[in-house]
């Protein structure tokens, strides 16, 4: 049966990842966005009800990632539109849901893996969040936010997302432009962990959650086996042919950083979630390595 899925904020690398893959299952695929470019996609702002209110009616599952991109530089503006656009986009949704006839049977909802922060041990769905910084509050905001949706009648998954690699966007790109000029070295004590995910997985995480009546809740969509970053630059080293590259060290990190208008944070802090409910309500991995998910992405030298 044809599947109606609705993707806020789809039109960003996550969400065209995300339209490709549905639609090459069958399913129907609307993606609401500020910048409509397809006949499937419809106008909204994030803020307010408007006709793309329609397109839920019946829909099979609602997938929101709405959400200004973090890699800007944390002014105070940026820091209040980073946090608006995920909570504002949550609210006017949830008001949406409460008028439809028939509302979506699911409300996936992207959140953030730095929730749990950095440490020497994993941390799954259960842990606390993690005590300070701004990546953390983002977070904490976000989970909120959807949590004051709870009297929504349909079934709601929210998934702490970490950083995704994919072709054509996302982290990898720059990663790997500096893998393969030799500047591919860890960051600052390179033992922060990198908590990704591949986008095959993740959009195989979303069916999952669409289909599995049973899933709700919290999921943290990492994969199984997160790297530190030193273990992941080495490993882009070698998906590249490139058996060393000097280390960064955090002052130049955060140099670097100020000069391209990119927060260091990014980079220097890390997150290490596991997918704890994901492995023992059954879902597998794709690519639960980073050499699995670099070997399908990177071409074959």
């Amino acid at each position: 049966m044809t599947r109606k899925i609705v993707i806020a904020g789809g039109s960003g690398f996550i969400g065209r990842g995300l339209e490709a893959h549905f639609s090459s299952k069958g399913d129907n695929v609307t993606v609401l966005t500020r910048t409509p470019s397809k006949p499937n996609h419809v106008g909204w702002d994030g803020k307010t009800q408007g006709a793309w209110v329609e397109s839920l009616e019946g829909a099979t599952a609602l997938i929101n990632l709405t959400g200004k991109n973090i890699n800007c530089r944390w002014n105070d503006e940026n820091r209040r539109e980073i946090i608006a656009s995920r909570t504002e986009a949550i609210a006017v949704l949830g008001s949406a849901l409460r008028t439809l006839q028939k509302a979506p049977k699911v409300w996936i909802q992207s959140a953030g893996i730095d929730f749990v922060g950095d440490g020497p041990v994993g941390r799954d769905e259960s842990a606390p969040r993690a005590p300070s910084g701004f990546l953390t509050e983002i977070c904490a905001l976000w989970e909120q936010a959807f949590a004051a949706q709870s009297d929504v009648p349909i079934r709601r998954t929210l998934f702490r997302i970490g950083p995704v690699l994919g072709q054509g966007g996302g982290p990898l790109v720059p990663l790997a432009t500096l893998a393969k000029l030799f500047l591919g070295g860890s960051v600052g004590a390179g033992t922060q962990h990198f908590s990704w995910i591949h986008l095959g997985d993740l959009a195989g995480i979303f069916d999952w959650a669409i289909d599995n009546q049973n899933a709700s809740g919290t999921y943290h969509a990492v994969a199984q086996n997160p790297s530190t970053n030193a273990q992941f630059m080495f490993a882009l080293r070698k998906a590249y042919g490139r058996p060393w590259s000097p280390p960064v060290p955090s002052f130049a990190a955060r140099i670097g950083a100020e000069v391209i208008g990119s927060p260091a944070d990014i980079v220097l802090g890390g997150s290490y979630g596991v997918p704890a409910r994901l492995l023992a309500e059954g879902y597998k991995f794709r690519f639960p390595t980073a050499d699995s998910a670099l070997a399908d992405l990177i071409p074959k030298r």
